[in-house]
C-alpha cells in the first residue's frame, strides 16, 4: 500500500479487473479540508486533483497552506512517474518542489503587501510564467480576507 502520512487513512483500493486496481486518498488541510487523488500503483501514475497544480497559479484562500506543504512532502515520498495535476499539464515530481516553493514565496508576498493589487503584482512579477490570472486575483482577494492578520 501507498498509505503515507498525513493521510487520515489507508488508501480505498478499487479492483478494476484483470489485475488492475486504482488508489482514492483523502489529503486533510491543503486545497480543501479534503483533497482526493486517484493512483494507479501499477503504472506510477498519480491524478492529483487541486493537491498538485503546474505553472498555475495555486489556490491559498483557505488559509491552510503548512497543510498543504506536508502533503506535498508526503507525495514525493511515493514515487509516481507521471502526475496529472488539477490545474495545469501533465508532468513529474519536480512539480511537487515546484509547488511547495510557490506556496513558501507567496504567503510572505500577501503578508507583506499593504492590499490585494500590491500582492498580485508582487506575485506575477515573481512567477510571470505562471498561468490564471482568475486564479491568482481569487487567491489573493480570498486570503486577504480571510487569512491575513490585521498589522
Amino acid at each position: 500500500t501507498r498509505t503515507v502520512e498525513p493521510s487520515p487513512a489507508p488508501a480505498l483500493k478499487l479492483d478494476l479487473g484483470d489485475g488492475r486496481v486504482i488508489e482514492l486518498m483523502a489529503w486533510p488541510v491543503a486545497h480543501t479540508n479534503n483533497d482526493l487523488t486517484v493512483s494507479d500503483p501499477a503504472t506510477a501514475t498519480l491524478f492529483a486533483g487541486d493537491l498538485v497544480y503546474h505553472d498555475i497559479h495555486l489556490v491559498l484562500a483557505e488559509c491552510q497552506w503548512q497543510g498543504w506543504l506536508d502533503n506535498l512532502t508526503a507525495l514525493k515520498g511515493m514515487g509516481f512517474d507521471t502526475i496529472y495535476p488539477g490545474h495545469g499539464t501533465k508532468t513529474d515530481m519536480a512539480v511537487l518542489d515546484a509547488d511547495a516553493e510557490y506556496i513558501k514565496a507567496v504567503i510572505p508576498l500577501m503578508d507583506a503587501a499593504a492590499t490585494p493589487a500590491d500582492a498580485k503584482a508582487a506575485i506575477k512579477q515573481k512567477y510571470a510564467a505562471y498561468g490564471s490570472d482568475y486564479l491568482l486575483g481569487f487567491s489573493v482577494d480570498n486570503y486577504f480576507m480571510n487569512c491575513k492578520k490585521a498589522p
